[in-house]
């Protein structure tokens, strides 16, 4: 099984999920039971500062951009090399069980 227990956290909306401990994901579960987690540590898409700046801020450092990534042309030579973050809060909508952003 693979996936990465730090992104999207599960969405619970069932009234009395921390008595049922339906508010824990699978991850935490079988981390719970002795299962062992293996890292990936090698990532092939993101720009390498993006990836500086996600994995200290999510995998204590451990998170490496590949060398094929790493080389890559730089498209954009002409803009600055910065990391913008737009916070996009109170825009989420409820619609029965599922939410979405409607802007």
């Amino acid at each position: 099984m693979v996936g990465d227990p730090k992104q999207l956290p599960q969405t619970v909306v069932v009234p009395n999920a921390e008595e049922t401990l339906y508010n824990r994901s699978m991850y935490e579960r079988l981390k719970d039971c002795g299962i062992q987690e293996i890292m990936l540590d090698i990532q092939y898409r993101m720009h390498p500062q993006i990836n500086e700046l996600i994995s200290n801020m999510f995998y204590d450092g451990k998170l490496k951009t590949a060398k094929s990534v790493r080389e890559r042309p730089n498209m954009f030579p002409k803009l600055r090399q910065r990391i913008l973050f737009f916070d996009v809060k109170n825009f989420e909508e409820q619609d029965q069980k599922s939410f979405k952003n409607s802007k």
